[in-house]
């Protein structure tokens, strides 16, 4: 009898200390492993717990598998109880209103209701959008045009989960949830960035809450490269569920700015821009410093401070690897984890220890790079297109007297007087920089009408080198390229044309032809997918799953 009585209490015991427990869950979450979260929120639904800190926590993981409605649910009839929530089961993370900067609340059923209202409004913005399913990739976008991007977007994530991952320490477990918005306030809703960042640095995207929350092309005029964004915060994901969310923001930054190209090329390639500003720093000797980037990026006064911080941690990641092996990422991602300050991790992986020596290396290693000593501006950000002619242009928008007289030029252009039209033009041409991508397409238009079409093919040759994201610019070279039977020049500049602004028919139809000229008929299928989406009709089947 005493023997089967201490058998059954040893029994009872291991089966209390197996349970789950809420605070377990806020830990994982708080991680970035939101399969654990949703293994506890389980376990505590099976075991009857309708604690305050089980019901918040199931809110959470419902937020973060992205359906909103039910974690604001879960948190409105939370909210009689929320009172009774006890912190110290909530791993260091009390309800609050999650906006970047945001205050924490007075008292914790504050912070409850704050974060069920920012739900809330994430649920209605979220009520507009469809879900389309690819593998183990969930897409939520508009039902209408933004169908385009789902095909893309998830060879782009599966491109770089099989190039990156392996450098970071494997991939996340469960789904990919990237959500796509179709305009700017629906992004500043749902990200809950203050929308005077948002404008100021540009941002367009954020991974946060086991989501990546990205900008359609669509909202910024002319498009931008929108792919290496969708890769650049899927590479946060990694980062953070490797690093349990301890690697600081210049660090996750600079790993995910120096790796997001890496699923369409084979080394880590410095923009222009970038290279631009390092080089101006170089020389004035003014950096971005760590604590400067804290709490984010996007909250950085100036974009050129954005992109200046950018380019610093994004070399600094590089030469680490160069200065060392492809795996040093892992390894400083592993000390991380274990709770070992950032800078200290770097040094270790580097050279033993010292981080002084490290950043020594590295201002010596930029100064072995080529970088383009130019200024390059900053392209604007203009949302849901409010933007007026010269608003999107680098230099027209911010240069008045350039504009005026680029405004001249067009109307002279408007009425065939070409000659007259590359006067006005040439007298736009800053003397400092190089010129905007829009006065260099008017220039490179109105040499295309003289029949002239060498000088605008080197034009727009030359500009795109500083703005190779300029879509229109890509455009007119591919046409210009095609009408001289440059067949394979003029795919380059379609295709560059197309992954900047995905939404231009006339683009898809032109890639149709040439690949099937070709013989590349899974490439041409692919563009006329994307010409049914663009002219409104069923989605073609095969195109993915939507719920």
């Amino acid at each position: 009898m005493k023997s089967w009585f201490v058998s059954s209490l040893l029994l009872l015991c291991a089966g209390l200390a197996q349970a789950a427990s809420p605070r377990e869950g806020f830990v994982c979450l708080k991680e970035g492993d939101l399969t654990c979260a949703r293994r506890v929120v389980d376990e505590l639904t099976s075991e009857g717990d309708r604690s305050p800190e089980a019901e918040l926590l199931a809110g959470r993981v419902l937020f973060h598998e992205g359906d909103a409605a039910g974690a604001a649910a879960k948190l409105g009839a939370l909210a009689p109880r929320a009172s009774q929530l006890k912190l110290d089961q909530l791993a260091g993370t009390p309800p609050r209103d999650p906006y970047v900067g945001a205050e924490p609340p007075a008292d914790i059923a504050a912070g409850v209701a704050g974060e069920r209202r920012f739900y809330a409004a994430t649920a209605e913005v979220h009520a507009g959008l469809i879900v389309s399913r690819v593998g183990d990739v969930e897409v939520r976008h508009h039902p209408g045009v933004e169908r385009v991007l789902v095909e893309e977007a998830v060879e782009a994530l599966n491109l770089a989960r099989a190039r990156i991952a392996p450098r970071l320490g494997g991939d996340v477990p469960g789904l990919v949830r990237l959500e796509i918005y179709p305009d700017g306030q629906s992004f500043i809703t749902a990200s809950g960035l203050p929308e005077d960042a948002v404008r100021t640095t540009g941002v367009v995207a954020i991974s946060k809450w086991n989501r990546l929350l990205v900008t359609s092309p669509r909202v910024r005029g002319g498009g931008y490269d929108w792919k290496d964004t969708v890769v650049h915060e899927w590479i946060h994901g990694v980062v953070s569920y490797h690093s349990k969310d301890n690697a600081p923001v210049w660090l996750q930054e600079g790993i995910a700015k120096s790796m997001d190209m890496l699923w369409r090329e084979d080394n880590f390639v410095l923009e222009v821009r970038s290279q631009s500003l390092l080089a101006g720093a170089i020389q004035s000797g003014e950096w971005v410093t760590f604590d400067q980037m804290h709490p984010s990026m996007a909250l950085l006064p100036t974009a050129d401070m954005a992109g200046l911080a950018y380019a610093q941690v994004a070399t600094m990641m590089e030469h680490l690897q160069l200065s060392t092996d492809r795996q040093a990422l892992v390894r400083v991602l592993k000390r991380v984890r274990g709770d070992e300050d950032a800078r200290q991790a770097v040094a270790e992986v580097a050279n033993g220890g010292d981080f002084a020596a490290f950043e020594a290396s590295w201002r010596a290693y930029l100064n072995t790079l080529d970088l383009v000593g130019v200024k390059v501006a900053a392209t604007p950000t203009t949302l849901d297109g409010e933007e007026s002619d010269f608003a999107g242009d680098p230099v027209l928008a911010r240069r008045q007297d350039l504009a005026n007289l680029t405004r001249l030029g067009e109307l002279m252009a408007e009425r065939g007087h070409y000659d007259a039209a590359l006067v006005y033009y040439e007298r736009a041409v800053p003397q400092d920089e190089p010129p905007g991508p829009l006065l260099t397409l008017r220039r490179a238009e109105a040499l295309a009408q003289k029949g002239q079409t060498d000088l605008a093919i080197s034009l727009l040759r030359d500009n795109l080198v500083y703005y190779p994201g300029a879509a229109k610019n890509q455009r007119l070279l591919g046409e210009l390229l095609l009408a001289q039977d440059e067949d394979a020049g003029a795919l380059r500049a379609f295709r560059a044309a197309a992954d900047v602004n995905p939404f231009d028919p006339a683009l898809h139809e032109q890639l149709v032809a040439l690949y099937r000229a070709q013989g590349r008929a899974e490439l041409a299928a692919r563009h006329e997918r994307a010409l049914v989406i663009l002219r409104y009709q069923d989605a073609p089947a095969g195109a993915g799953t939507t719920r």
